[in-house]
């Protein structure tokens, strides 16, 4: 009997033994990356500053529209949807009309960054892709020599505020005169035209001029970006003209261009 309960003893023992050999060499990690709990676990980030987005179509004020689409048709304020599959992750809407002489274009979009990267918050995140946007469109750093409070500021009001294109003061030259001319048959804008960052709208945004003359016609596109926290905001605005010897007033597109996104950033820090 004593023999038989020293060997029940042994190999009870023997068994918590091998239980407790295999808890420890499990380390409760169950990624088999050979760390333990403390060293893997990785501390979750706060989630972005933004839970939502705005509606596209809504977010433009009347007033704004008035200016943006002069002479516009009202079924034309109501604008036009983006085909999005996430709402909360993005969205845009689109404005066109249409005169006699030319045609504004208007689009917004909306996109809230989510970061896959355990170290990368939602914000650092919106920050990286805003800057990897803004070096593959040529804006220049804001540490660049190069770049002033003059050149990175909204453009003199000089250039006129009417509604309509400009004259061009050089009607033989093709391609039209002035600065946004000579940018777009050099391939090489300069001044105000230039691509350049802005101050005062979200925590970064850049503004990019461009104008193309054709036979069809002539059109200057007007792209500014900028970024609210974890949200990236786009405005495209652009005026086209019949004539190709009519150039779009880059100073009248940019000026409204920048107080939309000045309302638009508005709505992300009310």
């Amino acid at each position: 009997m004593l023999r038989a309960s020293a060997t029940r003893a042994a190999a009870a023992a023997a068994l918590i033994f091998g239980l407790a050999a295999c808890t420890a060499g499990t380390g409760g990690d169950d990624r088999g990356n050979g760390g333990s709990t403390a060293e893997t676990a990785a501390t979750p980030l706060e989630p972005g500053t933004h839970s939502g987005l705005p509606e596209p179509c809504g977010a433009v004020s009347e007033e704004q529209l008035d200016v943006l689409l002069p002479g516009a048709d009202p079924e034309v304020r109501t604008g036009q949807p983006d085909l999005t599959y996430d709402t909360s992750r993005r969205v845009g809407c689109q404005w066109r009309s249409s005169t006699e002489t030319g045609a504004h274009h208007l689009a917004v979009d909306f996109h809230r960054v989510i970061s896959y990267h355990p170290g990368i918050s939602d914000d650092d995140q919106a920050a990286l892709d805003f800057a990897a946007r803004s070096e593959a469109a040529g804006i220049p750093s804001p540490e660049d020599p190069a770049v002033t409070p003059e050149s990175s500021g909204s453009p003199p009001g000089s250039g006129g505020t009417g509604d309509g294109p400009s004259p061009d003061p050089d009607p033989t030259r093709p391609g039209g005169g002035g600065t946004a001319g000579e940018g777009a048959d050099s391939g090489s804008p300069t001044g105000e035209q230039a691509p350049r960052a802005l101050s005062g709208i979200g925590q970064n945004a850049f503004l990019n001029d461009e104008f193309v003359s054709g036979d069809a016609g002539a059109h200057r596109d007007i792209t500014l970006a900028f970024r609210s926290a974890n949200v990236l905001v786009t405005v495209s605005y652009s005026e086209s003209a019949t004539d190709r010897y009519v150039t779009p007033d880059s100073a009248t597109l940019q000026d409204r261009a920048q107080a939309l996104a000045r309302q638009l950033a508005a709505r992300f820090t009310d």
